[in-house]
């Protein structure tokens, strides 16, 4: 991880491709790769996020905040994933940062979203 180059951030990723390209960015560790894309049963979700045990009080709660916000309850967290890299490459060094969103299903297509005119991450 030299101070040159380019850095690649995977923001998004169908879950069924996320172990490919994490065994892509440990197979070519030069190209300074990031993922934080996630997936239901990764660390953040099984167990740091705080969900009701019982499945009714997780559909009604899901419900409730996709009707008050307008969006699904991980979509924040996601955010915050991707702001704080984005922050912390530009903060290390400026080279250029490549932001990657995979094609997948409507979970990626929300988070592509993000990037484009009126997203959070418009440029």
């Amino acid at each position: 991880r030299g101070g040159r180059g380019v850095v690649v951030t995977v923001c998004s990723c169908p879950a069924e491709e996320l172990h490919d390209v994490k065994a892509l960015r440990c197979r070519f560790q030069q190209l300074r790769m990031d993922v934080v894309a996630g997936e239901s049963s990764d660390k953040l979700h099984a167990e740091v996020l705080r969900t009701p045990t019982f499945w009714l009080f997780k559909v009604i709660l899901s419900m409730v905040y996709c009707t008050i916000l307008g969006e699904r309850s991980w979509m924040n967290v996601w955010r915050a994933k991707v702001a704080s890299k984005i922050e912390s490459v530009g903060d290390l060094q400026a080279v250029p940062h490549i932001l990657v969103c995979i094609h997948g299903g409507p979970a990626c297509d929300l988070e592509r979203h993000q990037f484009r005119r009126n997203g959070v991450f418009a440029t």
